[in-house]
């Protein structure tokens, strides 16, 4: 719940939106040198949004790997949606720079609306 905090305190605390929130959380991580992050969906009315996450910097470190890997990226994803949606997310990492795919791609959405009987989904989300 670390992104959720921090995201639901900024909030709070600068009294700004919600989008500017999430916007400035991906500027400071782009700022932090974790990669080039950004909004790729936002769609509130069927609670579903998608980062992507170029150059990731974990991914690099990382090195090459068969399974998707940024975890933490998909836990600060998933608080931002809880934040937009005021449901609980859950995030799933779809594309990873460390599997080969050109960058990493997050969804965001309730638990009960991603497919739980895909191997990769149902391992992110135990």
């Amino acid at each position: 719940d670390e992104g959720y905090d921090w995201f639901s305190n900024m909030y709070k605390i600068f009294k700004i939106s919600k989008r500017d929130v999430i916007n400035w959380g991906l500027k400071l991580i782009n700022l932090a040198g974790y990669g080039k992050s950004s909004i790729a969906q936002l769609d509130e009315e069927n609670q579903i949004m998608v980062f992507t996450l170029e150059d990731s910097t974990v991914a690099k470190l990382y090195g090459s790997s068969t399974k998707c890997i940024d975890h933490m990226f998909r836990g600060y994803a998933a608080g931002a949606g809880k934040l937009i949606f005021g449901v609980e997310c859950e995030g799933v990492e779809v594309n990873c720079l460390a599997k080969g795919d050109k960058l990493c791609k997050f969804v965001i959405k309730k638990k009960q609306d991603f497919d739980l009987t895909n191997s990769s989904i149902k391992e992110q989300l135990s």
